[in-house]
């Protein structure tokens, strides 16, 4: 071992960071062979299972449309209740995110 104030190792004839470098270098192909994955891992090997819930929620469609067209009619009609100023405080909200 070296001492950095007084070179010490250096002044024995010791080349005390060769080995220093050797056994580092040794230690980081080590930790590089544990850390690769092996030959087994990959995406291959993964699964996803899905409850039923899930599945039965995915299958079906992403809005309600008879509810769409309830609504559609409803304007149609005139009869669907609209709130002027509730609409135009949403446009402006929309229009601040521009």
């Amino acid at each position: 071992m070296s001492d950095a104030i007084h070179n010490v190792a250096r002044s024995a004839g010791v080349d005390v960071s060769a080995d220093f470098r050797l056994k580092k270098a040794e230690d980081a192909k080590k930790a590089a062979r544990q850390a690769a994955p092996g030959p087994s891992a990959g995406l291959k090997d993964d699964k996803v299972e899905l409850s039923d819930t899930a599945k039965r929620v995915m299958s079906g469609p992403d809005f309600d449309a008879a509810k769409v067209d309830r609504i559609k009619k409803a304007i149609q009609e005139g009869s669907y209740p609209v709130d002027a100023r509730k609409v135009a405080q949403s446009f402006a909200e929309l229009e601040k995110l521009i």
